[in-house]
């Protein structure tokens, strides 16, 4: 229960980030941890959003199938689908990284890089 807790505390977090920066948000019918959102400049972004527990995250089954699924539906060529990551450890930070990317790897470290994500 903990974790569901933790991943609607961050998409709340992700969706005021994205605000504060002139995006319109929209929210995909299928998931609360997927979001999508245009800039001032009228570019799309689709945001998969995932918490890790610990000092990196290896994507379950269904995170697979989840990034999978919403890769194969992006509305246009145009919209650019990226993967929000949160670590508590070793510093809070989200790491920020193309869907695609992100799929190709069995575990994604927090060592390097990010956004800093105070509380």
């Amino acid at each position: 229960m903990q974790r569901k807790d933790s991943l609607e505390e961050f998409r709340k977090e992700w969706e005021a980030f994205l605000r504060d920066r002139q995006h319109k948000i929209s929210a995909p019918q299928k998931a609360c941890c997927a979001m999508k959102s245009r800039d001032a400049g009228g570019k799309q972004y689709r945001w998969l959003l995932l918490v890790a527990q610990g000092k990196s995250k290896t994507l379950s089954r269904a995170e697979r199938d989840e990034i999978r699924y919403h890769l194969a539906r992006r509305c246009s060529r145009k919209e650019k689908i990226y993967a929000a990551i949160r670590f508590p450890k070793p510093e809070n930070k989200v790491l920020v990284l193309p869907a695609e990317r992100v799929l190709k790897r069995k575990r994604i470290l927090a060592h390097k890089g990010g956004i800093p994500w105070g509380d």
